[in-house]
């Protein structure tokens, strides 16, 4: 089975798009309070709504997978590079 070079590179610009939304999607959720601030306590807001909210450990959790996300982007730039459409080793057949 070939692959050509335009399907190449775009498949290795999707997996960087996708992982971009990702990290844009993660960023969002340490960016909101946590279930556990005292002035949410305060005001009385149901514990429904406490529950749905963020914990300190998915805050954790979101930077953990952002910096990964970064690391795993790193990784395909460097495969990309060196296992690029331009190389005649790589398994792929060119179009």
């Amino acid at each position: 089975m070939s692959i050509d070079r335009s399907q190449y590179s775009d498949n290795t610009a999707n997996s960087l798009i996708l992982t971009k939304r990702c990290r844009v999607l993660l960023k969002k959720t340490l960016g909101y309070v946590t279930n556990e601030n005292r002035l949410l306590l305060k005001l009385g807001v149901p514990n429904i709504l406490l529950n749905s909210l963020s914990t300190k450990e998915d805050k954790l959790e979101a930077e953990t997978l952002i910096e990964e996300l970064k690391q795993y982007d790193k990784l395909i730039c460097e495969w990309y590079a060196l296992e690029g459409p331009d190389d005649s080793d790589n398994g792929f057949e060119a179009a």
